[in-house]
């Protein structure tokens, strides 16, 4: 048994003792004993049917919270990946421009350096 169920069952079974002994220490009627009786577990039924709604109200909620959440997360995840793969296209040419400019400027210090070395040599 849950905590939430021990709590909810210890407080409704702490009301219904101290209804019943409110109801059996006054000083009325049997009548009007029966009356309260009535009353109390009609209260008791609707409260019980209202707490039941509730609970499969919230138990609903948070089953389509979780639905949402997952078709969110593919979502995201395929925009992610999506932006990933067009940044990785875009930047393919600009890295392979960089390399080969940088290839190009390794040719020319060299070239450079050779040339520096035979007129100094």
């Amino acid at each position: 048994m849950s905590k939430f169920q021990q709590y909810t069952a210890g407080f409704i079974i702490g009301s219904l003792a101290g209804g019943i002994i409110a109801l059996l220490s006054t000083p009325i009627s049997g009548k009007e004993l029966r009356a309260r009786c009535v009353d109390l577990k009609n209260r008791l039924l609707r409260s019980s049917r209202e707490w039941k709604n509730d609970l499969t109200s919230f138990k609903n909620n948070i089953d389509l919270l979780q639905l949402e959440s997952k078709k969110a997360m593919k979502t995201v995840g395929h925009d992610i990946k999506d932006a990933i793969y067009n940044w990785k296209e875009e930047t393919d040419p600009v890295l392979r421009a960089l390399k080969s400019d940088i290839k190009a400027l390794r040719e020319k210090a060299e070239r450079v350096a050779k040339e520096l070395n035979s007129s100094g040599g």
